[in-house]
């Protein structure tokens, strides 16, 4: 099989992350799909080789007209993963935490339900219109800075 480029291979993980919203409810219509990274700094895991890549997780976030899907998975695989949150769109006001835009990367912070502290996503530069996307899509107040 051959090997997929880095914008292939985005847009595969893309088009999976809506057919996984649709799996799961098909009267939904997947839009945006934000992907992420969590963990800690991307330069950090690199240093680390091939463990570095265990010791992350991919967020893939799913936004459809009532609600906010989230999916978490391996680095390794090109799927989305385990559904870990639904959140309607209506109980977001509050969800992104902060936002620190970088040339290269930048840095998500959202509050998922459940947890004591945001989780640090980190934004690649192929994935910034989609971040500012997805940032447009909050009620007012929603992004505390």
């Amino acid at each position: 099989m051959a090997k997929l480029g880095a914008v292939d291979a985005r847009s595969e993980l893309i088009s999976e992350a809506r057919r996984a919203v649709r799996r799961l409810d098909p009267t939904e219509k997947p839009g945006l799909v934000l992907i992420g990274i969590s963990g800690s700094a991307p330069l950090a895991m690199s240093a680390l080789g091939p463990m570095g890549t265990l010791l992350v997780d991919r967020y893939l976030l799913t936004v459809t007209a009532r609600s906010l899907y989230v999916h978490r998975g391996s680095l390794l695989k090109n799927r989305p993963g385990k559904l870990v949150h639904v959140i309607p769109l209506a109980e977001t006001g509050g969800l992104v935490a902060r936002v620190k835009r970088g040339k290269a990367r930048s840095a998500l912070y959202l509050r998922f339900p459940g947890k004591a502290k945001p989780t640090r996503l980190s934004i690649t530069y192929l994935s910034r219109d989609e971040m500012e996307r997805f940032l447009g899509m909050f009620p007012e107040g929603g992004v505390r800075a």
